[in-house]
């Protein structure tokens, strides 16, 4: 039972970063590198699930306090060096293109760029 409830939130953690991206494909229509983020995600989750989430752990967990407070000027101005690994950089990317585009995106699409990352979090602490 208990790894039917993990199989099923790591999937909906996978399935929710793909939406995620998906989103971000609607919002920057003109940008493919969203594309192509999507299309490497997809295939670590079809050859490796769970590795995503590890990843994403890795990443996030010291940000915590930082995505549940919406730390505008903290995401913008922090490199992230703190988590950087080499050949593991996906997610870097597509913070570091979320932040090209920052300040020139409307109120509502940043608070679904929120809204998607802090529910990742959430499901991924469950797991």
């Amino acid at each position: 039972m208990f790894y039917i409830i993990i199989m099923s939130l790591l999937s909906a953690f996978n399935t929710n970063i793909i939406n995620f991206l998906d989103d971000c494909i609607l919002i920057f229509p003109c940008d493919t590198d969203f594309k192509v983020y999507k299309r490497a995600m997809e295939m670590l989750i079809k050859y490796n699930p769970k590795k995503i989430n590890m990843i994403f752990k890795e990443y996030i967990e010291i940000y915590r306090d930082k995505i549940y407070s919406q730390d505008e000027q903290f995401f913008l101005e922090n490199k992230y060096d703190e988590v950087k690994k080499e050949n593991e950089d996906e997610f870097l990317k597509v913070i570091n293109k979320l932040k090209t585009y920052w300040l020139n995106i409307t109120k509502d699409n940043k608070t679904k760029i929120w809204d998607w990352i802090t529910l990742l979090v959430k499901i991924s602490d469950r797991l």
